[in-house]
C-alpha cells in the first residue's frame, strides 16, 4: 500500500509537528535526483518515475493557474498518486459529484512547497483535477527518529 507524508516547505520546511518533533524536511538542491518535470493536463497522469530503495520522493506543485490567494477559500491542486500502469480512479456518487479513490498527496498551502509522497521503491505517476506544473525529485531516504 502506498503511504503519503505531509511536509509543508518552501525550499526547506520549518515548523512542527505538534509533539515537538521538527516536521520533515526536502533534501538540500544538490541531493535531488529529478524524477519529474512537467505541465499537467487536467485528469491526465504524469511521465512514470520510479522511486528507487533508499529514496524518498517530493512533490512540488510549480505552478496553478487556477490558484488565487486572494480568494476566500483559496487551494493550490491536489496531486494524486496512481502507479505507473494505472490509471484516475474517478467514479460518481448518487448526486454525481467526483469521488477520487487514488491516493492524495496532502494539500498544498501554496505554489512552490514540496510535500514528500513516501512510497515504497516502485514506479508511479501524479495527476489532478486540475493543469499544475509540477516537479517530482528523488532524495536519500533518512532513518526515522527514534
Amino acid at each position: 500500500m502506498l503511504a503519503v507524508a505531509i511536509c509543508v516547505a518552501a525550499g526547506a520546511c520549518s515548523g512542527s509537528s505538534g509533539n515537538g518533533d521538527a516536521a520533515p524536511t526536502v533534501c538540500p538542491p544538490g541531493e535531488r535526483r529529478p524524477l519529474v518535470a512537467e505541465k499537467l493536463t487536467r485528469g491526465e497522469p504524469s511521465s512514470p518515475f520510479t522511486v528507487a530503495a533508499g529514496e524518498e520522493a517530493w512533490a512540488s506543485v510549480v505552478e496553478d493557474a487556477d490558484y488565487n490567494p486572494s480568494a476566500l477559500f483559496p487551494s493550490v491542486a491536489t496531486l494524486f498518486l496512481i502507479d505507473a500502469g494505472a490509471e484516475p480512479q474517478v467514479r460518481e456518487d448518487a448526486n454525481g459529484l467526483p469521488i477520487i479513490d487514488d491516493p492524495a498527496v496532502p494539500e498544498f498551502d501554496a505554489e512552490g512547497e514540496w510535500r514528500p509522497v513516501t512510497a515504497e521503491a516502485g514506479e508511479y505517476r501524479l495527476w489532478s483535477r486540475r493543469g499544475p506544473r509540477i516537479e517530482v525529485v528523488a532524495c536519500p531516504a533518512r532513518a526515522a527518529p527514534g
